[in-house]
């Protein structure tokens, strides 16, 4: 856990408001739309800014004579949000899976889910799930080769617990340098999201 520090979640929470102020707010917004030119139009937005437009072949949508991404759309549109937050990840990556190809979209599915689950004041507490994250809890010994989401889930958390503390005198840091940002900083589950960088930080250096 040394490899995690005040300025590192610093970092990590400068690096996410940036992000979220440029491009991840609108993606949020566009996501939601009940408007489907919106939604498809978004979709290639923000998978591209995210790196998982690979993940969807064009053989299962264009390749079939549809617009690119429509039977993610009909999967979204149909999504039950009630639902805890790890079960509408893998609900969604349930459904893309059929659809595309019974590929694996664990990733991609959090990383969606958590646009869709993202408002102006309350971030999504869906833990993305991503190669680097996974890296950096390999190596603090929380996380096995072998595992499921829920796995990751636990692990995730137990790094979560015993960083909390830290994690909210850097965002009350924050709100004293940046009262600018302070509905951002002031957000439910912002604490969740300066996590996701810093792990994603710590195990780039891991992932070659």
């Amino acid at each position: 856990m040394n490899k995690i520090s005040h300025k590192s979640l610093s970092q990590a929470a400068n690096s996410f408001i940036i992000q979220f102020k440029k491009d991840e707010r609108d993606f949020c917004v566009g996501m939601q739309s009940n408007k489907g030119d919106v939604l498809l139009l978004t979709m290639k937005q923000a998978f591209a800014k995210f790196k998982i437009s690979r993940n969807f072949q064009l053989k299962f949508d264009t390749g079939l004579g549809m617009v690119r991404f429509e039977p993610l759309m009909a999967i979204i549109q149909d999504l039950d949000l009630n639902l805890d937050s790890a079960s509408i990840v893998l609900n969604l990556e349930m459904n893309i899976s059929k659809v595309y190809g019974n590929g694996k979209f664990l990733s991609a599915a959090s990383k969606i889910a958590w646009m869709l689950t993202t408002n102006t004041n309350k971030f999504s507490n869906v833990r993305i799930y991503d190669s680097y994250a996974c890296s950096a809890l390999k190596s603090m010994g929380l996380l096995s080769s072998n595992h499921t989401y829920r796995d990751y889930l636990k692990a995730w958390d137990c790094v979560f617990e015993k960083q909390k503390s830290l994690i909210e005198d850097v965002i009350a840091d924050k709100i004293l340098r940046d009262p600018q940002d302070v509905d951002l900083l002031t957000a439910k589950n912002l604490n969740l999201r300066v996590l996701d960088l810093q792990l994603y930080a710590i195990g780039s250096a891991y992932v070659k």
